[in-house]
Formats: structure tokens, sequence, C-alpha cells
């Protein structure tokens, strides 16, 4: 029986490292944050914010304090530090970060390509919010944005 979880594959964590990855990464890129909370909200409870962006985007992520490594192809590592700033700027705003957050900003990285140079200070940040009984409730998507402003107005 095994007594801990590096005696035994399936007990051991399933988040690769470089030295698993088959083909060693073209890119490796180095994101230095500066609010040490908005980090730990940043990663998610046990990391499960970076294992989702690791899992849709096909890199590698290794978080230390607030220190950020990217590994993978040059496109994957572009898309994952982009999602990175933009859920860091809604942390940095006070905002909690779910999955279905981490979800939606991926999407609209894979959705705006890398058409052109992205720039985390004019991305919208902060969606339309509507406030129901129990919380308020924040646009993921820029479609989410356009449907609850209908709404408001109508």
């Amino acid at each position: 029986m095994p007594k801990s979880a590096s005696d035994s594959p399936s007990l051991a964590p399933s988040r690769k490292l470089d030295r698993d990855m088959q083909v060693p990464p073209e890119t490796q890129v180095v994101i230095d944050f500066d609010d040490n909370r908005a980090v730990s909200a940043l990663v998610g409870p046990y990391g499960q914010n970076l294992a989702l962006i690791e899992r849709r985007l096909g890199i590698v992520v290794d978080s230390r304090g607030n220190h950020i490594t990217i590994a993978g192809t040059r496109d994957g590592c572009d898309a994952a530090r982009r999602v990175l700033e933009t859920l860091y700027a809604q942390a940095v705003q006070g905002h909690e970060l779910a999955q279905g957050d981490v979800e939606g900003a991926i999407r609209a990285v894979i959705a705006q390509g890398s058409l052109f140079e992205y720039d985390a200070k004019t991305a919208k940040s902060q969606f339309e919010t509507i406030n129901l009984r129990k919380r308020p409730v924040r646009a993921r998507t820029a479609a989410q944005d356009s449907y609850t402003r209908a709404i408001k107005r109508h």
C-alpha cells in the first residue's frame, strides 16, 4: 500500500512539470505581479485556476509567490499571459474569481486570437453587473455584457 503521493503514480499530482513534457517548451514567460492577495485569488484554491488554464491552452504554468512562469508554445504562452493579466486586473479590483470567470477569460482570449497586440490596460475588464437577491451577477464575455445591457434598457 502506498504511504504517500510520491509512492504511487495514481496519487501523485497530475500537473506536468517541464521535465515531464515530451517536447521541450518553445517559449517560457515569467510574469511578476505586485499584489500578493490578488495573485492568490488568481491562482485559486489549490491552483485550480492555473490548472484550468493549463488544460485549455495546452501549456504548463508554475506559481512561486507573486511570480508565475508559463512554458509552452509561443501562441499558448501569449494567450495564457493575456488571460492571467485580465484575471489579475479583476482580482485587484476586489472581485472573487470563480471557475466561470476563468473560462470566460480563456474564451475571450481564444476568440480574440493573435490578430493584434493585446494591451491589458485598454481591454475592458469590468462588464455590466446585475444585482440579484443573493449576490451580484457579472457578465463574463462581451456577448453576455451586451445581453445584460439590453435587459437593463428594456
